[in-house]
């Protein structure tokens, strides 16, 4: 199925605007760096509620077209086997073996391509059974502090941010629904 087809197919997941995003072009400029102009692994660290899921949306929608598709997985408490389930659909794939054998297959399917993973709120235990090596880039999300680490990527750590600047500030405000 995959393996002969040229390129995977589109996924469903089209990053959206998201108006009130601002700022952050540093790292941005970063995951361009380590995701976008070379395939790679990068990991958005930071606690909860510092726009770690806003930035991935945005890096996603502003490059999207440098791959052949975006793959976004909301990993969460779930599980290696909810998650492979859920990678399989978006590539169009059946996969009917055991754990490791679909895991396997779906990073073999993944590496060849050029592609765009998004783990959002990754763990250490997911994030190493599903990251692939090869053509694709891997972009995750998470509140631990151990998963680049132990991936061997690279961490884009985010704090909280706010506008010091007036100019950026009204352009934040203006972005506001």
């Amino acid at each position: 199925l995959m393996a002969r087809a040229p390129s995977p197919q589109k996924a469903p997941f089209i990053p959206a605007r998201l108006p009130s995003f601002a700022g952050r072009d540093a790292e941005l400029e970063a995951l361009c760096t380590l995701v976008a102009d070379i395939s790679g692994i990068a990991v958005v660290e930071g606690p909860v509620g510092v726009g770690k899921t806003a930035l991935a949306v945005e890096f996603a929608r502003r490059h999207q077209e440098e791959f052949d598709a975006v793959f976004w997985l909301a990993c969460g408490s779930r599980g290696a086997a909810a998650l492979a389930g859920e990678l399989a659909a978006q590539l169009g794939v059946r996969l009917d073996r055991d754990l490791e054998s679909n895991l396997n297959e779906l990073r073999h399917l993944c590496s060849r391509h050029r592609c765009l993973l998004i783990l959002d709120d990754a763990t250490v235990s997911t994030a190493a059974l599903l990251t692939p090596r090869g053509r694709t880039s891997v972009l995750m999300t998470s509140r631990c502090d151990d998963i680049a680490g132990a991936l061997s990527a690279t961490a884009v750590p985010l704090g909280p941010t706010f506008p010091h600047d007036n100019d950026q500030l009204a352009e934040t405000i203006r972005n506001l629904d």
